[in-house]
């Protein structure tokens, strides 16, 4: 089987567009059309519907598509680790997801830590993205690891605990509860209040945390910088955020107040990392020397 006509319907899958696709594989639509049509003869069924203006799956299509795709990611996972052992056994590049709250000062010493490791010879990439974008990425082979939540089990993905959050409030200082140093759930029923939106992993534990509580809150955010933002733009609002060091730089005009019933460890953050694939020695470096950092700065 060719692996240039799997490739071209890989990504024609994942772009919806035989323009796009063309140009992205840097081949003409006719190529790309005689490819597919080889590729439907060989496997004996039909691929992909016949329609104009659109890229749409037949049920042979859709169930090929993820061997497909994991085959490749494995293939590539394969020349990534020949080329490591080339080179004298350094990937010379790594891909580290992350959810927007986890770049603080321990991030940058795992960075650093890492660097001396490897004698700064390897290129770190970052991808910022969501907790569920972070998990596909993962499953797909685009990052190598991430440091995400957790979107429950998952035979492909392997989580190590990191570290956790709290949950807080987060209250503008013109407000008459920025006086409290603790609030009761109970007490908020009568507040504007905000919080994370419900796609995520913190969507699902703040609906665990408030669910016996009567709370109308606008769950449309994702992160703690615009949580912050709109509270600092309208004093009327309180969000209910993880502490993080993006609202340190907030400081001055917002007050975090501990929630009663919030426990200590709301929100956990997880070492993400394939659980199907071998992965090089510079990426078991890296898991290494964060689980190391973690077990001693995170009793």
């Amino acid at each position: 089987m060719n692996l240039d006509h799997l490739t071209y319907f890989k990504t024609l899958v994942e772009l919806g567009s035989r323009s796009e696709t063309a140009e992205r594989l840097s081949i003409t639509p006719s190529t790309l059309s005689l490819a597919l049509s080889k590729l439907e003869q060989e496997v004996g069924v039909p691929l992909i519907q016949k329609k104009r203006g659109s890229v749409e799956l037949t049920s042979e299509g859709e169930v090929f598509y993820e061997y497909v795709e994991a085959s490749l990611r494995f293939l590539n996972n394969g020349l990534k680790l020949l080329r490591e052992k080339r080179g004298g056994g350094v990937q010379s590049e790594i891909v580290i997801g992350v959810v927007f709250s986890v770049q603080s000062k321990d991030w940058s010493r795992i960075i650093n830590r890492f660097r001396l490791k490897t004698h700064g010879d390897v290129l770190i990439r970052v991808v910022q993205s969501s907790t569920p974008s972070l998990i596909e990425d993962i499953k797909r082979g685009s990052v190598d690891v991430a440091f995400a939540g957790t979107m429950g089990s998952d035979r492909e993905v392997r989580f190590d605990p990191c570290w956790s959050q709290e949950a807080v409030l987060v209250v503008n200082r013109l407000h008459p509860l920025a006086s409290c140093d603790e609030i009761s759930l109970a007490d908020l029923s009568n507040q504007h209040l905000i919080s994370y939106n419900l796609t995520g992993p913190l969507g699902a534990e703040l609906t665990e945390l408030v669910k016996d509580y009567d709370l109308a809150i606008d769950c449309l955010y994702s992160d703690e910088i615009t949580l912050a933002s709109m509270v600092v733009g309208n004093p009327d609002m309180i969000a209910i955020a993880c502490r993080s060091w993006l609202l340190d730089s907030f400081d001055q005009d917002i007050k975090l107040v501990k929630i009663k019933e919030a426990p200590g460890d709301f929100h956990q953050m997880y070492l993400c990392s394939s659980a199907l694939v071998r992965h090089s020695n510079t990426v078991e470096e890296f898991i290494d020397i964060v689980l190391d950092y973690c077990s001693k700065s995170f009793k």
